[in-house]
């Protein structure tokens, strides 16, 4: 199908260092239950949403297709990182106690990750 390639390029991407591999497997590890309580609680969901968390996984997705593509404004600055530092605090919140650890043990690791995913630093000149 269609979605194959955009899949089989982002686990590359995963893969591509031992960073974007341990947001990976938290991802893995987490997904159905962040998706669950993004879902089932308002608060969350309002903080995903003003963090951006839609835009993101869309240009994450883009990305796997345009290597290139820009950033957009809206995922870059110290107000955008505040915003996915709530949300993930509130993760942690709501979520059980593993998710909780998880944040908890790999949160600077995640931050860099959602901030710059795909390894894309502004600093780099990506």
């Amino acid at each position: 199908t269609g979605l194959q390639p955009v899949l089989a390029r982002l686990r590359e991407a995963a893969l591509a260092s031992a960073e974007t591999e341990l947001c990976a497997a938290l991802i893995s590890r987490h997904f159905s239950e962040a998706r669950g309580l993004i879902n089932s609680n308002r608060k969350l969901a309002t903080l995903w949403h003003r963090g951006q968390g839609p835009l993101l996984l869309r240009h994450t997705l883009e990305r796997t297709r345009f290597p290139l593509l820009a950033r957009p404004a809206a995922l870059s600055g110290p107000e955008y990182g505040r915003r996915v530092l709530r949300f993930v605090a509130a993760l942690g919140r709501y979520g059980s106690d593993e998710l909780r650890s998880d944040i908890n043990a790999y949160a600077p690791q995640l931050m860099h990750i959602l901030q710059y995913p795909l390894g894309r630093r502004p600093d780099c000149g990506h």
